[in-house]
């Protein structure tokens, strides 16, 4: 993960437009000068080149969790119905029912949240995003408080294909 301290001076989207601008650079940087080291990565673990773009794509916590709703139990379904293993078939099911009802200020699981990274490279084509404004029951004492809503927070997460990578509030 990284960690970022930094003063700002009116509002902690500050600090994710920085987040954003560092993360960019890092991918441009390793895109234009490192293509050969990427291409003898890939010769040997492949992989898909990251979908990113500046500004990033930014979601609040509701609308991720209402994106993982609507798209969630689908992405589920398939993978049950191509699952023969019995343990992994019922964790499947109470999965699907999990990702069904899950409500806006629920906490999501690591499993859920690459699922989430999934549905967003299919409906937005990007691999690198910001979920903002946290559910404040989900954060530490001492974040912030949305001043437009309560329960809800000044704070994120951010991702690459589904995995955290650094946080804040």
């Amino acid at each position: 993960g990284l960690d970022l301290e930094m003063t700002f001076h009116e509002h902690y989207h500050e600090v994710l437009d920085v987040l954003d601008q560092t993360f960019n650079a890092i991918f441009d940087g390793l895109n234009k000068n490192f293509s050969d080291e990427l291409e003898a990565v890939r010769v040997q673990h492949p992989f898909n080149d990251l979908r990113y773009r500046y500004p990033c794509l930014r979601l609040d916590y509701k609308e991720a969790m209402g994106l993982l709703r609507e798209k969630g139990p689908a992405k589920l379904q398939a993978i049950l119905d191509a699952t023969t293993e019995p343990a992994a078939a019922a964790r499947l099911k109470e999965r699907l029912a999990s990702v069904t009802n899950h409500g806006d200020t629920e906490d999501i699981g690591t499993e859920d949240e690459k699922l989430l990274g999934e549905i967003i490279a299919d409906v937005h084509g990007q691999d690198f995003y910001i979920i903002d404004k946290f559910p404040m029951a989900l954060r530490p004492f001492y974040t912030m408080p949305d001043p437009n809503d309560a329960d809800y927070s000044n704070s994120y997460d951010i991702f690459i294909r589904g995995e955290e990578v650094t946080s804040g509030a």
